[in-house]
């Protein structure tokens, strides 16, 4: 009896999960939709005063964020053709899951929806420790128009990801 209580309990908060987090879920269950703003939007969103100063140079847009521990350089014509994301791991305090997917939202809200942003994050957690060295990452995924690389040294903690228009080379 009180096994089929606990079982109830877990299939009515799966079952108020799925439904509270159901955008999420379809982009975990259909990544080939996930697909990043259209180059208005994203320049709108960037040129609108939330990300600091952002600096244009050559047709790159470089600005940063989380104080100042990322730099992030983006091309956009008439969607997105390249980011480029460098921080070092170290510097950057994550407290847990929240705090991780919050931190990935202001970085990536720019580019995707929060549902996007949350089903992106569980996506690469569920693969990226099986391409985690202790020399280092590599690690790429094809996510709907674009593909993901991340890059990076265990012993100094630098990394960079690379977002690029599939085809193209990261």
């Amino acid at each position: 009896m009180i096994l089929l209580c606990v079982l109830g309990t877990l299939l009515v908060s799966l079952a108020i999960l799925a439904v509270w987090q159901r955008e999420t879920l379809y982009f975990v269950f259909n990544p080939d939709r996930i697909q990043a703003k259209s180059a208005d939007e994203i320049r709108e969103a960037l040129l609108s005063g939330d990300y600091g100063a952002v600096e244009d140079s050559g047709g790159v847009l470089t600005y940063r964020v989380l104080d100042g521990t990322v730099q992030v350089g983006v091309t956009l014509d008439q969607t997105l053709q390249r980011l480029d994301a460098r921080f070092n791991a170290y510097n950057i305090p994550i407290s847990g899951i929240s705090d991780a997917l919050s931190k990935a939202n202001v970085v990536l809200s720019p580019y995707l929806s929060p549902p996007e942003v949350k089903a992106l994050g569980i996506l690469i957690s569920m693969e990226l420790p099986g391409y985690v060295a202790s020399s280092g990452i590599d690690y790429s995924l094809d996510i709907g128009s674009h593909a993901v690389f991340v890059a990076g040294s265990m012993d100094t903690g630098d990394m960079l990801v690379t977002v690029t228009l599939l085809g193209e080379s990261p």
